[in-house]
């Protein structure tokens, strides 16, 4: 019941001014010397993409979200944790996108997917990407999925709670092509930190969940 409560706000939340580039900006890495800001207007030459942020129910009762960890053997942030998704393809839009990467990378068809609406756009300098984040449902955690080993080496499922522990977020320090880039992360995988455009996704997630939460009281 709760899992569909939180559905059922998320539906009409969606059509009303999201809380956008404030939330987003919580995880937002520390980078200097960027020509775009990424919580300002994009460039146009900024090339679009779409993610699928997917929302089950847990085992314990709460919602879960999925996540990917992409291939050591790609080229660009390989072995960091994603979202599944990718670039648009002409003519494309949004939802159609981040479907069918979806599929794609990890196997899950579009007929088991609910789409609810989208999320605040997020420019992403180093990748010149203007990501339109998808938020949807499946009512059961996805089984039997088929992963694209050449691109996603690993599905899991982190609970909505734990990104709203603030103790659970953390400061690290990475090297980006020579470039200390100072960001807040999540860990929560013994592989990779969460870190980055899916945390500032995830944040605005986060901020619509303690919407909800409020909403309960």
């Amino acid at each position: 019941m709760h899992f569909n409560n939180f559905i059922q706000f998320l539906e009409t939340r969606l059509h009303q001014p999201l809380p956008g580039t404030v939330a987003q900006a919580k995880m937002m890495p520390e980078v200097k010397g960027l020509k775009y800001h990424p919580l300002k207007a994009p460039p146009d030459h900024a090339k679009p993409s779409a993610i699928l942020c997917l929302l089950t129910p847990s085992i314990s009762g709460t919602i879960e979200i999925m996540l990917t960890l992409r291939s050591d053997s790609l080229t660009t942030h390989k072995g960091q944790i994603s979202f599944p998704g990718g670039r648009s393809e002409k003519g494309e839009l949004p939802h159609e996108t981040a479907l069918r990467e979806t599929f794609e990378e990890v196997g899950l068809s579009p007929d088991d997917i609910s789409v609810l609406g989208s999320l605040t756009q997020l420019y992403v300098p180093p990748s010149n990407s203007l990501i339109y984040p998808i938020i949807g449902f499946s009512a059961n955690r996805p089984s039997n999925l088929t992963l694209q080993t050449n691109e996603v080496q690993e599905v899991f499922y982190t609970e909505i709670p734990f990104f709203l522990d603030h103790q659970n977020v953390k400061i690290g320090e990475w090297d980006r092509g020579g470039t200390t880039v100072l960001a807040p992360y999540w860990d929560i995988h013994p592989l990779s930190k969460l870190w980055g455009a899916t945390a500032m996704i995830l944040s605005e997630v986060c901020a619509l969940y303690e919407e909800y939460e409020m909403g309960r009281e």
